[in-house]
């Protein structure tokens, strides 16, 4: 906890795991979607077995709130194996109610470098509505934008694609 007042409240938190290569586990360290937001290959499969090597995971990040108005965030995240790939990844998150605004966004950008390919990875949700009487107004726009690049020849892996998407 950095500050604490009446109205606002600002939270850091930092966390560090560190995995020997040799190190196996009974189930899955991280959430089921941790290889897709890597973009990690397929090897790394269920997080039970891997053949990357060590692997270093830090995040550190800041989250303020406010009892009426909500919140927003920024983690920074930083991915490593001693025998395979290194990542940042930065994560953004905001929930705002502003009079009868409503503001949500969640949004992420990675960036990382292995031996056989680089990547981009962005994401974003976001929606915005006003609330009326009785109704509500409001749009949604969600987009991902997967870049890979095969290191050796330049070009794009399958698992690349982008789409936009709104109402």
């Amino acid at each position: 906890l950095i500050k604490k007042d009446s109205v606002w409240n600002l939270n850091a938190t930092a966390n560090v795991d560190y995995i020997q290569k040799n190190f196996r586990n009974i189930q899955g360290l991280y959430n089921p979607e941790f290889s897709r937001d890597w973009n990690l290959d397929k090897n790394y499969g269920t997080q039970l077995i891997s053949d990357f090597g060590n692997q270093l995971y830090v995040t550190a990040g800041l989250r303020t709130s406010h009892y009426e108005k909500g919140m927003a965030s920024y983690q920074f995240e930083h991915l490593g194996f001693s025998d395979y790939s290194k990542g940042n990844r930065h994560v953004l998150f905001g929930n705002l109610l502003l009079k009868k605004w409503n503001i949500l966004s969640n949004s992420s950008l990675l960036n990382s470098n292995s031996e056989v390919n680089t990547s981009t990875f962005f994401r974003t949700y976001n929606r915005i509505t006003y609330s009326m009487k009785k109704n509500w107004i409001g749009t949604r726009i969600s987009a991902e934008n997967n870049q890979q690049t095969i290191t050796e020849n330049d070009s794009l892996t399958p698992l690349s694609q982008r789409f936009k998407a709104y109402e």
